[in-house]
């Protein structure tokens, strides 16, 4: 079934009926697909952003691929004057089995990055250290940016559910591997 649709200016329809002859032949189906487009525009330009869901095509799901075995570890944070707990998770990729931690949430506020590091790599980097402190070496094993990754990592890493590190005695931002460090790297390694 066809319909005519006027392709000429409304405005000048009305006031001269000799320009609704610009009319085209549509199908009913052509006529109501672009009545259905027409709307969807019309509804996404007069919604507010926040009401309009985000396509889940444009942001990856980062726990894809990973199971978790630890949902809401805590850590203190190592400032001594910080207040609240960092909450971390750990998790094994489906793929191939290897652990992976990362910086779940901050209970008090401060950004940092959610991105899943490696405990292989957190250990090897570690091994490194027997007889040093340290304090700045895990920013090499973190990707994202942000200022507090480097603290907030190292207080989940000194945390009795991780355990490698501990506070140094010649400072409260330096760092030391655990006297059990080896034993522990073991048991964590053993989750897989």
């Amino acid at each position: 079934m066809a319909t005519k649709r006027n392709t000429g200016n409304q405005f000048d329809a009305k006031s001269d009926p000799s320009l609704n002859e610009d009319s085209v032949e549509v199908t009913l189906e052509e006529a109501l697909a672009e009545e259905a487009a027409a709307d969807a525009d019309e509804k996404s330009t007069n919604s507010s952003p926040s009401k309009v869901p985000k396509a889940k095509a444009d942001t990856p799901d980062p726990d894809e691929g990973f199971t978790i075995l630890v949902e809401k570890g805590e850590a203190n944070k190592i400032s001594p004057n910080a207040e609240g707990l960092i909450f971390y998770q750990v998790a094994k990729k489906d793929e191939d089995g290897s652990l992976y931690v990362r910086i779940d949430s901050n209970e008090t506020g401060g950004l940092h990055s959610r991105e899943w590091i490696a405990l292989t790599d957190i250990i090897e980097l570690l091994r490194g250290q027997k007889s040093n402190d340290f304090s700045t070496i895990l920013k090499s094993v973190i990707v994202g940016k942000s200022r507090n990754n480097t603290s907030f990592l190292a207080g989940i890493l000194r945390s009795e559910g991780i355990a490698l590190i501990q506070a140094s005695p010649e400072g409260i931002f330096l760092h030391r591997l655990a006297a059990n460090f080896d034993a522990q790297a073991e048991k964590l390694l053993a989750l897989s």
